[in-house]
């Protein structure tokens, strides 16, 4: 035996210069085959299969017992010396190179045996019925180490190719009759409700076949002539190809004739596979049927682009950018689900208040998509599936009757009410419930998608029930959840619609009136509000947002028993201008006897504010005595422009007119020989009913008192009273500017003042502390000397001797200072 540590040498080094000794001395192959020259396998017997390739590396080959390629040295010891694995071959030939010159004897040549048919598989046609048949010889013939032949059913008898005399005229008429007939047809017929896999070969068939799965092949490998989206429309379909470039070939082949009639397509590149490896060999190397599965389970559904040998199933580990120049990116006009509405590939919004329409408008929008012949401005709209993620309105009594109502195709319209989730606990158990879509799993929108590739529409409704643990009001959040929906969206070419509603505001900014953040609407390419008239019922729809199309244009409908009616297809109107109206027609509708009631509120409160400014207290008291509550006085404090302040920091709160508002009323009160003359401030208080600005009516010696905003607009102009032909003069601007400067002014200085007076608070306060300190500090560090003494005295003195004498200047001890 040699030493332990010569098994770990460098076998490369000591074998350097002695390849070709390698291959004659330990694995037996005569010298005379070592010319790079074709001659008989030693160990096979087969001509012309063994030669030389490379004398360097002591690589030998041979076409049948290597089936992968070219080997060298140690391989050739295994296969034509003693060696059974590559371990007992290393320590063959280390013992030959440390000393030990022995020869094995070489082995003997394989007896040739004749052909045996070792396999058949048998082809049914769609009744059941054997039509052909596939037979598998081993060895093959030819000296190879398999062959595969055919064989067709005809006039009751078996026929292989080799029976006919005439192969063209005879043969291939019948082997072109089922040529194309897919292996396990009659249960791809009967289980069509699973994913069928199909692979090259019959062998791999047998390996799926006995892990229970759908599987089939065609007869011939990768020159099948099977057309396959005869026998799988709308399946989903997996391909399992061989790790060669013929392989390659044959899957995207077979992907691409059932691009536009399979359901889903998956392509399965297997890991760690050798070159022309397939499914049979990865399951040699301890392939499980659960690890298969899990590989499926994660590959994504293919993109329709051609892929090359070689290329890997998984992504390798790590991050890399990608990049294109805008030069090769091909133009594309904007298509649109709905024109200049919905765009496809993108996500738009439809915003509105609660009973504006929405729903109904999207269950119009899902029916016109499943239904042909449907137009909008003149353009088809796209037909194909919709889904519907709908929290709110029931599927059975609301949704499903909309849907009937305006002619859906029920067969198109998909609900999806909740995911069912299987997981494994830690203790092992297997268990299911019941989850909800939701963006923080955004896999699942793109898996609803994979599942349907026709669909064209994709409604959430409303969008407040689909966001799961992301926060709507924050800005990164959103953003990110946008950008993966668009890129869902632009994957499937779909049109992806969130309904959501307008929040609390009262701003007549329709884009700042989406409920959650403002990411929302920035990040989506259009964005349309939903709104109602309660008189008429027509609802409008109008643009707040656009990006993907210059026309702006809105439009109209009506909801006439369950049924969308557009009315008018081109309305040329914001959804800010239609918040301003709305707001404006609230503002000047009557609201009943508590308008009324304001109104007198008001005018009582100037009436009783007229003399000069009263404590808040009081006002309270006295309103109530007059019939006014609590709440109606401060409603009517803001209609009537009137202002609070303290009188000091602890005094009371007292309320007054504002000034401001007391220089914008033009002219009131009596006619003074013929002209209308201002108030002066020695005058006696006018009629409160002259003065408040809300009274829509006034009488017709009285002019209304304007806000400053009307005030402006026809100051310095005179003005004709609508009853007479007297010109009413104005107040000019100039006066009121310089009534305006002079009143901030006053508060400037007012304001200065009390800043003033705050800094000599604080300068006092900050004195009196510094004052305090200091004090403080002396008297610390007088106890402080004190005690120093004290521990002096008593290291001179200790407590349990009597003292005779004392330091000068010390206190007497005592338990205070201890």
């Amino acid at each position: 035996m040699i030493a332990q540590s010569t098994y770990h040498s460098n076998l490369a080094e000591l074998a350097a210069g002695r390849e070709l000794e390698i291959l004659e001395r330990v694995a037996g192959i005569p010298h005379e085959y070592l010319n790079k020259k074709g001659h008989p396998c030693p160990r096979c017997g087969g001509k012309d299969r063994f030669s030389l390739i490379d004398e360097t590396k002591g690589t030998v080959f041979c076409r049948h017992c290597f089936n992968h390629g070219n080997r060298g040295y140690v391989n050739a010891v295994i296969h034509y010396g003693q060696a059974t694995d590559y371990k007992e071959a290393k320590k063959m030939i280390l013992e030959h190179l440390t000393g030990d010159q022995s020869q094995p004897q070489p082995p003997q040549p394989v007896q040739k045996t004749s052909p045996k048919i070792v396999k058949t598989w048998l082809y049914r046609d769609k009744n059941g019925k054997g039509v052909k048949k596939i037979n598998r010889w081993e060895p093959g013939f030819s000296g190879t180490s398999k062959s595969m032949t055919p064989e067709v059913f005809h006039n009751g008898k078996w026929f292989m190719r080799a029976n006919f005399k005439n192969r063209e005229a005879e043969w291939e008429p019948l082997w072109s009759n089922v040529a194309g007939l897919p292996l396990n047809l009659p249960e791809i017929i009967k289980r069509k409700n699973e994913a069928v896999y199909i692979v090259e070969g019959e062998t791999c068939f047998d390996q799926l076949n006995d892990w229970g799965f759908l599987a089939t092949t065609g007869s011939g490998g990768v020159n099948t002539k099977t057309d396959w989206s005869n026998y799988l429309q709308n399946r989903t379909v997996i391909i399992l190809p061989d790790n060669d470039d013929a392989g390659y070939k044959y899957a995207l082949k077979t992907a691409q004739s059932l691009q536009d009639k399979a359901k889903n397509i998956r392509v399965v590149f297997l890991p760690d596979l050798e070159e022309k490896g397939d499914i049979v060999d990865w399951a040699k190397k301890g392939g499980t049927k659960k690890q298969f599965l899990d590989i499926v389970s994660k590959t994504t559904a293919w993109d329709g682009k051609p892929f090359a040998f070689g290329e890997p199933e998984q992504p390798k580990l790590g991050d890399q950018i990608e990049y294109r120049y805008f030069s090769e990116i091909p133009h594309e006009n904007v298509e649109y689900l709905l024109q200049d509405i919905i765009p496809l590939s993108t996500v738009t919004v439809f915003v509105g208040d609660a009973g504006d329409g929405k729903s109904y408008f999207s269950t119009w929008l899902a029916a016109s998509v499943t239904k042909s012949g449907c137009y909008f401005r003149g353009q088809p709209i796209p037909n194909g599936k919709v889904i519907i993620c709908n929290t709110e309105d029931h599927a059975g009594n609301t949704i499903g009757p909309r849907l009937k109502l305006n002619g859906a195709n029920m067969d198109q319209v998909i609900e999806v009410p909740a995911i069912r989730r299987t997981i494994r606990t830690k203790s092992g158990v297997i268990e299911s419930y019941m989850d909800n879509i939701t963006f923080d799993k955004i896999q699942d929108v793109r898996t609803m998608l994979n599942d349907h590739p026709t669909c064209k529409l994709v409604i959430f409704d409303p969008l407040s029930a689909f966001w799961g643990d992301v926060n709507e009001n924050k800005n990164a959040e959103v953003r990110v959840v946008m950008s993966h929906l668009k890129r869902i969206a632009e994957d499937h070419r779909a049109a992806i619609v969130l309904v959501t509603h307008f929040n609390k505001g009262l701003s007549c900014q329709a884009m700042s009136r989406v409920t959650g953040s403002l990411a929302l609407t920035a990040a989506s390419r259009a964005t349309w509000s939903i709104t109602n008239d309660r008189e008429t019922n027509i609802r409008t729809v109008a643009c707040v947002k656009m990006n993907l199309s210059e026309n702006r244009a809105g439009f109209t409908f009506e909801i006439a028993d369950g049924q969308i009616n557009i009315l008018d297809e081109y309305i040329d109107i914001t959804a800010d201008e239609v918040l301003q109206n709305r707001m404006v027609g609230q503002q000047n509708k009557k609201r009943g006897p508590q308008s009324d009631k304001l109104g007198e509120c008001c005018d009582w409160l100037r009436g009783f504010l007229a003399t000069g400014p009263v404590s808040s207290t009081i006002i309270f008291e006295k309103a109530a005595e007059a019939g006014y509550s609590e709440r109606t006085v401060k409603t009517a404090k803001k209609e009537a422009k009137i202002e609070s302040k303290k009188e000091h920091f602890s005094g009371r709160w007292v309320w007054s007119i504002s000034p401001l508002f007391e220089e914008c009323k033009i002219y009131s009160g009596e006619e003074q020989n013929g002209n209308f003359a201002p108030f002066e401030e020695n005058q006696p208080n006018p009629p409160v009913s002259t003065v408040a600005p809300h009274c829509e009516n006034p009488p017709n010696n009285v002019t209304k008192t304007p806000s400053l905003s009307t005030v402006g607009k026809h100051c310095g102009k005179p003005q004709k009273s609508p009853e007479s032909d007297e010109t009413i003069i104005t107040t000019s601007v100039e006066e009121i500017e310089e009534r305006v400067n002079q009143i901030l002014e006053e508060r400037i200085t007012e304001a200065i003042s009390k800043k003033e007076q705050l800094e000599t608070i604080k300068k006092e306060r900050m004195d009196r502390i510094n004052r305090q300190a200091e004090e403080n500090l002396k008297k610390l560090t007088n106890y402080l000397k004190m005690s120093r003494l004290m521990k002096i005295s008593e290291r001179r003195f200790p407590p349990n001797k009597e003292r005779k004498w004392k330091p000068f200047g010390v206190p007497q001890a005592s338990n205070n200072y201890r």
